[in-house]
């Protein structure tokens, strides 16, 4: 919907070849989830949309609900500071979200970060394939507190320009959010292994 407009093309196209059926929904404007078996949840501008996205308390309580049943959700950049508890604007207004996450986000003055990305999956993500590699891209305006170490890293990160690599992809039961937008053409495998954790 408007508040999450970000999304490769080529994903929904490698997910559509790896068996999936695509359902399109509003976290803006509908009242709950469609019937669907699991949530891809891109990018966008949900810094714009808070209060909308803060009054539709039906959506963020059924997306929290299928998060806390096990459904398979991924998640990246605008997607990912939906699942948190919640979005601090720039003048310091606290907007509540999902709530999946135990962290909250917050919209920065100035750019947090831009560039492209190749991240590695680590053991224990149960979406994509541990050892698989794939790249994508960072730009955002937000930062969130600090992770607890209690939730899991999903990728080690690797930055166009940075030495040493970062751990970053948090996965909390099936929910994995991040703020890389990854390209699934760039490795297939992932949009594969994703429909596989579906039908699981």
């Amino acid at each position: 919907d408007r508040a999450f407009t970000f999304y490769y093309p080529e994903n929904f196209e490698a997910l559509r070849a790896a068996g999936a059926q695509l359902v399109p929904f509003s976290p803006v404007a509908d009242r709950g989830l469609p019937d669907v078996d699991a949530l891809y949840l891109g990018g966008g501008f949900p810094e714009v949309h808070m209060e909308a996205l803060e009054k539709n308390s039906s959506m963020r309580e059924a997306v929290r609900a299928a998060a806390e049943r096990g459904m398979p959700v991924y998640a990246e950049c605008g997607g990912f500071m939906y699942l948190t508890e919640g979005i601090t604007d720039v003048e310091g207004v606290y907007h509540p979200m999902a709530g999946v996450f135990p962290v909250r986000a917050r919209m920065l003055p100035e750019r947090k970060a831009l560039g492209y990305r190749e991240v590695t999956v680590n053991e224990g993500c149960r979406l994509f394939p541990a050892g698989g590699k794939a790249r994508g891209h960072e730009f955002h305006y937000s930062e969130i507190t600090e992770m607890p170490r209690s939730v899991r890293r999903a990728y080690t990160v690797r930055r166009a320009g940075q030495a040493e690599d970062t751990k970053e992809g948090y996965v909390k039961d099936n929910v994995l959010g991040s703020y890389v937008h990854l390209h699934f053409y760039s490795n297939r495998r992932f949009a594969r292994s994703f429909s596989e954790a579906v039908k699981r």
